[in-house]
């Protein structure tokens, strides 16, 4: 709850999420796992037919990565990727709290991507976790993605998938 309303604080919206991912990235490297901050290079992506074109830079609005890497051979991987990126909270006057509060009221958490998708992100380090603390061995790895440009390009999945691929 704690990480979760933390991220909340975070205003992640288009060209702002470095924030929340360096407290991803601070959390992953905390559980002992691989992570890394990257940018997207448009210029890998410029080929693939599902690359949208945007007239911003990608630099220093990173994705960021993480494995835990298998303990044996021969089982599948599983992927976990959610977007860090908001949408603007404008009207601020329709709010009824602040949408970057993270504020608990009634055992609910307030502000802008509590559910969609900063809550989904918790859920997957939770998960995660839990392996971990459970000690088990597992023969396929677990992967981590907090992508940026979900909200309105989808560049960011787009590249960590194409990093990703053999």
């Amino acid at each position: 709850t704690a990480l979760l309303a933390d991220l909340v604080r975070c205003p992640t919206t288009l060209g702002n999420a470095a924030g929340g991912q360096a407290r991803l990235l601070a959390h992953l490297q905390g559980m002992g796992l691989q992570a890394e901050a990257w940018d997207i290079e448009p210029a890998e992506l410029q080929d693939d037919p599902r690359f949208v074109r945007v007239d911003r830079a990608f630099a220093g609005r990173p994705n960021v990565t993480a494995t835990l890497p298998a303990a044996g051979a021969g089982g599948r991987s599983l992927l976990f990727n959610g977007h860090i990126d908001v949408v603007s909270p404008e009207p601020l006057a329709r709010w009824t709290r602040d949408p970057w509060g993270g504020e608990i009221d009634g055992g609910r958490l307030y502000g802008r991507g509590a559910y969609d998708m900063k809550a989904g992100l918790v859920q997957a380090l939770l998960a995660i976790q839990a392996v971990m603390d459970a000690g088990v061995s597992l023969r396929g790895s677990v992967h981590f993605e907090s992508v940026i440009e979900e909200e309105c390009t989808g560049n960011g999945t787009l590249a960590a998938r194409r990093r990703a691929a053999p």
